[in-house]
């Protein structure tokens, strides 16, 4: 599951966040007063969760925030946890794990242990305690005011895939400027004053939620959208048809039917399945190698094909956000050049565009599989790339091979000219050495001439 999940967001680089898909888990709900688990931010992460949901206590004799409401929980403080995060946050970096490398969203619901009592919100300041810089010194926090700047710098994006919202950058933006970690605020109680360095640190909202997913509307544009299961629990199907109507699922409850004890806390992670909206179970199977190319087969799903098949072409639009499927079949290669004027061959990026693209083949008739613009880069086992001559953006390998075949020719070029050069050389010195014996010639034939005399017999 993991690689399927790391494709997903390789493809989705270029979409901008309010369009991503952020599975979303309430600690403070889902694990029920297990507050051992509050210590270990880092499981659901790791699992596939993008935004942790939390009720923050304020306790005034430490100045901090603890994460349960109980008067004694000096163990689960939000230091603490914030420590934990930014642990999690070095070990995903760019630098060191690239192809896990991803965003974290931290919502905080402000509370207070002590009625009546005003309190001044003291989060950035935690946070910046708890979190350790980037190599060149940078935050990996986005912030409000990043967000101003980005919205005022960018003029223009690399491509225009479901930008509902065009405030919001692009995820690999973040990426790139090495920012990992976003927060926001929920619901604060009316005694907490917000202070002015949480204002700049912190967004007010990251995103509408609502509570009933049976009477979702696909169609509509979302822009951080979420559902929560909080009155009803999800199932598979209902957290999988959110997600393709462009909800991000927000899991609440402590236990899912038919699933694992809460003292396990493996039993969350099965929640994440929902939320994988390409490949199919057990894909991409490359089967050693042999099927190297995406296809989408009418379920919706994904799998990894022999690219030498002839199957139908997905076309996408970006200007008119619509797909067309030519009905003409060609193997992976042709495809590439299939698709119609104004029409690319492409893959789904988002869930959503994904339910476009099997209504399309619904629409055409279209049975069996689809190509998909997606392919297994070669020498990368891990990396599946848009387009033949794709790669990831993670991969260390990115442009060796043609900085390769550069350093080669480079090494013949010096070779091919050292080899001119000493050719050059000898023949030169040769030419010089003739040219110069000359004159030595005629002077030494000049001179035995002049010695030359007649003998006479005796």
């Amino acid at each position: 599951m993991s690689t399927a999940l790391r494709i997903q967001r390789d493809i989705a680089m270029n979409v901008t966040l309010d369009q991503f898909v952020w599975p979303a888990l309430d600690i403070s709900t889902a694990f029920l007063g297990n507050h051992s688990l509050f210590a270990l931010p880092h499981l659901p992460l790791r699992m596939g969760y993008k935004r942790l949901i939390m009720d923050l206590y304020y306790d005034p004799i430490r100045s901090d925030w603890q994460l349960c409401p109980q008067n004694d929980c000096s163990d689960y403080l939000l230091s603490h946890f914030l420590k934990s995060i930014d642990d999690y946050l070095i070990s995903t970096q760019v630098s060191g794990a690239s192809p896990y490398t991803d965003i974290v969203t931290l919502v905080f619901n402000l509370q207070s242990l002590t009625p009546n009592l005003t309190i001044t919100s003291n989060l950035a300041s935690l946070l910046y305690k708890a979190s350790t810089p980037t190599l060149d010194g940078k935050t990996r926090v986005y912030t409000p005011s990043n967000l101003t700047t980005d919205t005022s710098l960018l003029t223009h994006r690399q491509e225009p895939y479901f930008m509902q919202d065009e405030t919001w950058p692009q995820w690999i933006h973040l990426i790139q400027n090495k920012a990992q970690l976003l927060l926001a605020l929920g619901n604060v109680s009316s005694s907490i004053i917000i202070s002015d360095l949480d204002k700049e640190t912190l967004f007010r909202s990251l995103g509408n939620i609502t509570n009933t997913f049976d009477s979702l509307n696909c169609s509509a544009p979302t822009s951080w959208s979420f559902v929560s299961d909080r009155h009803t629990p999800f199932s598979y199907m209902s957290a999988f048809n959110a997600t393709q109507c462009g909800y991000s699922p927000v899991f609440t409850q402590s236990q899912y039917p038919g699933e694992l004890s809460l003292t396990d806390p493996g039993h969350l992670s099965d929640n994440i399945l929902s939320t994988l909206w390409s490949w199919d179970i057990n894909e991409p199977n490359t089967q050693n190698g042999a099927h190297r190319c995406a296809a989408m087969a009418e379920n919706g799903r994904w799998y990894a094909t022999d690219c030498a098949q002839s199957l139908a072409v997905a076309c996408y639009s970006p200007s008119q956000n619509h797909w067309l499927v030519l009905n003409v079949t060609s193997n992976y290669d042709r495809s590439l050049s299939e698709c119609p004027e104004t029409y690319f061959f492409e893959v789904p990026r988002v869930p959503r565009q994904n339910l476009q693209l099997q209504t399309a083949m619904q629409g055409a008739n279209v049975t069996g599989k689809v190509w998909l613009n997606l392919n297994l880069v070669y020498n990368q086992d891990m990396c599946w790339a848009v387009g033949r001559y794709g790669t990831c953006w993670w991969s260390k390998d990115a442009g060796m091979e043609y900085l390769g075949l550069i350093q080669t020719s480079i090494v013949s070029g010096v070779i091919v000219l050292l080899l001119v050069g000493i050719f050059t050389w000898v023949k030169c010195a040769r030419l010089w050495r003739n040219r110069n014996s000359r004159p030595r010639k005629a002077m030494v034939k000049a001179m035995l001439a002049k010695r030359e005399y007649v003998t006479i017999p005796a």
